[in-house]
């Protein structure tokens, strides 16, 4: 089993890409019957199936599977194919977010303000950007 941790903390180690939060993101090449295993130093844990096939506390689980841990569970997670994985989590959130197309705020009021901005163009452009207008979701 190779890990790569991409942002975050996990096993000791911490990536050196700087985060706001405590979180984990890891890579990993799991071959055919390895034990596969997860951070418990984290509140929220899940593992995502890139390709392969897993086994989650008995359950199987393909590519493009999103398997998320209940706090505090301990699951037996193990590779039944070659697969890559990425596990990732952090601490949990203080409370629910409102999310629109690329806006999240735990305040409706502030959501709303960025939405009428970036409708707008209050934004500036991404550099590199050649569209000087993105169609948005409707509401």
């Amino acid at each position: 089993m190779r890990y790569r941790l991409i942002a975050g903390t996990a096993f000791g180690h911490e990536a050196p890409v700087k985060v706001f939060s405590p979180i984990f993101y890891l890579h990993g090449e799991a071959p055919a019957g390895a034990a596969i295993d997860l951070p418990d130093d984290h509140d929220e844990r899940a593992v995502y199936v890139v390709d392969g096939k897993i086994t989650a506390d008995g359950e199987t689980y393909g590519a493009g599977s999103m398997v998320v841990f209940a706090a505090g569970a301990a699951p037996e997670i193990a590779a039944r194919a070659d697969s890559r994985i990425m596990l990732l989590g952090g601490a949990a959130l203080d409370g629910d977010r409102i999310i629109w197309w690329n806006f999240v705020s735990s305040d409706t009021d502030r959501l709303e303000a960025a939405k009428t901005r970036w409708k707008s163009g209050g934004f500036d452009i991404v550099p590199g950007d050649e569209a000087e207008f993105i169609p948005l979701p409707e509401d």
